[in-house]
């Protein structure tokens, strides 16, 4: 790829978002947007927002990502039992890093989405004596 493509993927997101933060004022007859015209007007939060609203939100969010996150890593732990290394993980744990570390080195999208999965699978309590499968459901626990 060259310059100009480099450019464009770089430099056409940020434009995008710029454009998107600028109040559009259409005060001039012809269509014109003049740097003078741009008042920045006083933003008033929507009636009932308030931080604990947005508070209570994220925290009823984050458990849904989470088993989310968990279902992710339940099926790389059936893939790894498919392929038959799931003996061997139970028998060495530490090569899971080893896991994570190779594919973050040779497949890099592959091996975020196996350290990030493995966080969440840490917080629901991954162990080896169950070949590393998570229960995500907290009354099934």
């Amino acid at each position: 790829m060259g310059g100009a493509v480099n450019g464009a993927v770089v430099f056409g997101p940020i434009g995008f978002v710029l454009g998107w933060l600028l109040p559009w004022n259409q005060s001039r007859h012809d269509g014109e947007v003049a740097a003078a015209d741009f008042k920045p007007e006083a933003a008033e939060p929507p009636e009932g927002s308030s931080l604990k609203d947005i508070e209570k939100s994220i925290n009823e969010v984050i458990p849904a990502v989470g088993r989310v996150l968990v279902g992710i890593w339940n099926l790389q732990m059936k893939l790894l039992i498919a392929v038959g290394v799931m003996p061997f993980l139970q028998k060495y744990p530490w090569m899971m890093a080893v896991i994570a570390f190779a594919l973050l080195a040779f497949l890099f999208p592959i091996g975020v989405v196996f350290v990030v999965t493995g966080f969440a699978a840490m917080h629901y309590r991954a162990r080896p004596d169950n070949q590393f499968l998570v229960i995500s459901d907290p009354s099934q626990r």
